[in-house]
Formats: C-alpha cells, sequence, structure tokens
C-alpha cells in the first residue's frame, strides 16, 4: 500500500514540474517576463494569458480590469506588463498567401 502511495506521489510530483516548465516556456525571455509571471500570476496560470491576442489598447483595458479586481503592481510595472503583452502576444499577423 505504502509503495501505491510513493508512486502516485512521484508522478503527481513530475506532472507539476512538467506544467511549470511548460507555462514557463510559454513566456519569451525579454524585460517584462518576470513582473509579468509576478502580477499576472498570482490570480491565474499564465496560460489565461499566452491564449489572448491583443493590442495595445486591448492589453490597456485587460490590465485595467485585472487592477480593478486586485492585481498588485505599481504604475510602472503595469505599463512594463502591457508593453510586454503588446510586443509578444499582440494580434497575429496574417501571412501572405
Amino acid at each position: 500500500m505504502q509503495r501505491v502511495n510513493w508512486m502516485v506521489t512521484a508522478g503527481l510530483m513530475v506532472a507539476c514540474l512538467g506544467a511549470a516548465q511548460s507555462a514557463d516556456n510559454k513566456l519569451p525571455e525579454a524585460e517584462g517576463k518576470q513582473v509579468t509571471e509576478r502580477v499576472c500570476g498570482a490570480c491565474h496560470g499564465i496560460d489565461s494569458v499566452v491564449s489572448e491576442r491583443h493590442n495595445k489598447d486591448e492589453w490597456q483595458k485587460v490590465v485595467d480590469d485585472m487592477v480593478s479586481r486586485g492585481a498588485d503592481a505599481t504604475d510602472a510595472e503595469l505599463k512594463q506588463i502591457i508593453e510586454y503583452l503588446t510586443k509578444y502576444f499582440g494580434p497575429k499577423t496574417s501571412s501572405p498567401k
């Protein structure tokens, strides 16, 4: 019985580590990554952020909404988050045919 519990625990640990690594790999290494992870990740997973595509005005509205819900960051950090999200998660461009 103990062996089964150990195996289940080990499996869960591997799954959690894999999930953490996959979320980490979804954010490009660049200025703004750490503050985006810290502020946005405090309330929800990064997957919900990287699944969206917005222009700068739209990201501004999303961030303003998150602040109204309790996101905690300085004005400078919020600006950095908006710039980061706009640069890496802006509207998808269509490729020429």
